[in-house]
């Protein structure tokens, strides 16, 4: 009976040592693929914030292409008046001097 309770006892520290390095094992598995998966995480966020920068700048450029546009269709517009006002004032102009010269 003392060697069947020997034998009992050894293959129970047998079976608790291959479960401790079962345990083990698992564990190092469980590491492993949380930090992959941490690493995925991180990879697909960093890769989602590119995006959204990448689509905010292209907003923003096209965006200021607009405002370009509209500020050189005012200018161009502001610059027709000023020409025409001159224009007038020129015409103005040659009428006092030739009616100051003809006696008008």
């Amino acid at each position: 009976m003392a060697k069947e309770t020997i034998d009992a006892i050894r293959d129970l520290e047998i079976k608790t040592a291959q479960a401790e390095s079962d345990a083990k094992a698992a564990a190092i598995r469980s590491v492993q693929q949380a930090e992959e998966d941490a690493v995925k995480l991180l990879e697909d966020g960093v890769a989602k914030a590119k995006e959204k920068v990448s689509q905010a700048l292209t907003a923003a450029e096209e965006e200021e292409q607009k405002l370009l546009a509209k500020q050189s269709e005012e200018t161009d517009g502001e610059i027709q008046r000023l020409r025409e006002n001159a224009q007038a004032k020129k015409q103005e102009a040659i009428s006092a001097i030739l009616g100051s010269l003809t006696g008008e």
